[in-house]
């Protein structure tokens, strides 16, 4: 079975930092470090003294209010924690400047919200869909949406795939709520703890919703990306939104498919498919790779 959990197998030389970081979980030093390592990358300086998620206890609350957003987050879980020292993200920058404020973005694999609290206030005129899978996750998508009285966003406790089902959902690492997965390659996934989700294509959701056209579909659902594309196929060939979505060849590999067939499924629909954070062609071998890819349609135009 994979060992999922990335910190179970620390050098010594994380080890050794780690010893040093624990200094800076004590108050008066946590929020100066906050503050100067929030729109650093997580390797600056800066970046490499915060505390990793996993040195939290449970139930590590933190509350913060930033552009306009408040947060409510347990930086011992992964998504929160990076969302609190508030690392930079150049692919996700590159994505909020194609954003216009009258789009219609569906966010696949919302978590507790952060991502789409963002677009929501990048769309004042348009709508925010978000859809998560995990009940436990999806309150806590709830209750962000709640604290920021944002009505244009539509959470839906569900995911998407290519027909309506039900699918076992794995949490496999406590502090990451983030890497959550399907698994349908016959992995034995006993080990870890479950919940039966739901599953339905995305067009007649949106009909449900009374959404003629999607201008932008992110997709982060830790190697079911394939999976949800399928799903989306029809809103995809009609509406050719622009598409952002991890490429992770490992994890795609785990629902037999790799991050070569979904690029190659792209392109021949017609997208032009970089890599999100500079632009860049995507290498030839995608064997093992983990990034996030921006997709825009027609190839020989751009979004």
């Amino acid at each position: 079975m994979r060992e999922y959990a990335y910190h179970t197998q620390l050098s010594n030389k994380t080890r050794v930092l780690n010893g040093f970081r624990l200094l800076f979980r004590s108050t008066p030093l946590e929020r100066p470090l906050q503050r100067l390592a929030s729109g650093t990358s997580a390797h600056s300086f800066w970046g490499r003294l915060v505390p990793p998620e996993y040195l939290y206890e449970k139930g590590s609350w933190r509350q913060v209010e930033r552009n306009g957003l408040s947060y409510k987050l347990d930086i011992s879980n992964n998504t929160d924690h990076w969302a609190y020292f508030n690392f930079s993200d150049p692919g996700n920058q590159e994505l909020h400047g194609l954003i216009k404020p009258h789009h219609v973005i569906v966010d696949i694999g919302a978590n507790i919200g952060i991502r789409a609290m963002d677009f929501a206030q990048s769309v004042p005129q348009g709508r925010v869909i978000a859809f998560e899978p995990d009940p436990m996750t999806f309150k806590r998508l709830q209750e962000h949406l709640a604290l920021n009285d944002l009505k244009h966003v539509s959470a839906l406790n569900m995911g998407i795939g290519s027909e309506v089902g039900t699918e076992n959902l794995y949490r496999v690492v406590d502090s990451n709520s983030g890497m959550n997965r399907i698994v349908k390659k016959g992995l034995d996934m006993s080990d870890f703890a479950s919940s039966e989700v739901q599953l339905s294509p995305l067009q007649p959701v949106l009909e449900g919703l009374d959404i003629a056209a999607v201008d932008v579909i992110k997709v982060d659902t830790e190697g079911f990306e394939f999976e949800v594309l399928k799903g989306c196929r029809t809103v995809i060939e009609r509406d050719h939104p622009i598409l952002f979505i991890e490429l992770d060849d490992d994890n795609l590999k785990e629902n037999d498919s790799s991050a070569a067939e979904l690029v190659q499924w792209l392109k021949e629909r017609g997208y032009a498919v970089v890599n999100a954070a500079d632009r860049n062609p995507l290498p030839p071998d995608l064997g093992h790779c983990h990034i996030d890819i921006l997709c825009s349609y027609p190839a020989t135009g751009g979004a």
